[in-house]
């Protein structure tokens, strides 16, 4: 369905409120803006995987991606609001209110994202960096499964886990102004791969670091979260 998948119907937005952003120019000059993005995910990449740090920590806690070991990526601020409902203690009008709203909004986002990606047909970074900087590049998604170098298998611009977490965050500053630090404990008792609880100062922190973990994961370029991250604030 994902090809088709921007042209499936909004609740709250218009057709001309869909537009987005260009990505960057492409090139294949080693000086120009798009190649230095490669540059930082191959090294992002790498030294995530070398370091066994916390870039990596970040890249798999934030990896929605393994279909049958984890949620995907819109149900995952599904599964934050479950945590925030239970730490506010809503009562059910809010906590209906809050799911009807963050569902729509997760819905309109990735009618926006998808159609966009199709659009533009940005190439992963795993195809252009193969191609120009290093044959054997292999992203980090799929190490906890022991098949390395998986990709999801749809254009890469704007990143959909970024325009999720924008929207999660909007949705949850709405709802939950008190709450101004979160432990997201969405993949505490996972074994695969570091889900250890990770905790945030903001819902805008948070998100902002669930677009950008998708670098060092190897599957996402700058411009591909930041995109992302700007349509789901919007």
């Amino acid at each position: 369905l994902f090809p088709y998948w921007g042209s499936v119907r909004t609740f709250a937005i218009a057709p001309e409120q869909t537009t987005t952003i260009s990505p960057l120019t492409y090139s294949e000059d080693p000086s120009s803006p798009y190649y230095q993005e490669m540059v930082e995910v191959y090294h992002a990449n790498n030294d995530a995987r070398a370091a066994d740090g916390e870039e990596l920590w970040i890249a798999e806690f934030w990896s929605d991606d393994i279909v049958g070991i984890t949620f995907s990526p819109p149900a995952r601020q599904i599964a934050i609001a479950n945590q925030l409902i239970e730490l506010d203690q809503s009562n059910m009008e809010k906590s209906l209110r809050l799911y009807l709203r963050l569902g729509m909004g997760l819905n309109d986002a990735s009618v926006v994202c998808w159609g966009a990606k199709y659009e533009y047909n940005l190439e992963r970074p795993v195809d252009y960096i193969r191609r120009l900087i290093d044959p054997n590049f292999s992203p980090i998604l799929g190490d906890a499964v022991g098949v390395t170098g998986q990709n999801p298998n749809f254009p890469a611009y704007p990143s959909g886990h970024a325009t999720f977490g924008g929207i999660g965050a909007s949705v949850f500053n709405m709802y939950f102004p008190q709450i101004t630090e979160f432990t997201d404990r969405c993949h505490e008792d996972e074994t695969l791969f570091i889900g250890d609880p990770r905790s945030f100062d903001s819902f805008d922190q948070m998100a902002k670091e669930n677009a950008d973990s998708r670098i060092p994961l190897g599957v996402h370029f700058q411009m591909d979260c930041d995109e992302g991250l700007r349509i789901g604030n919007n």
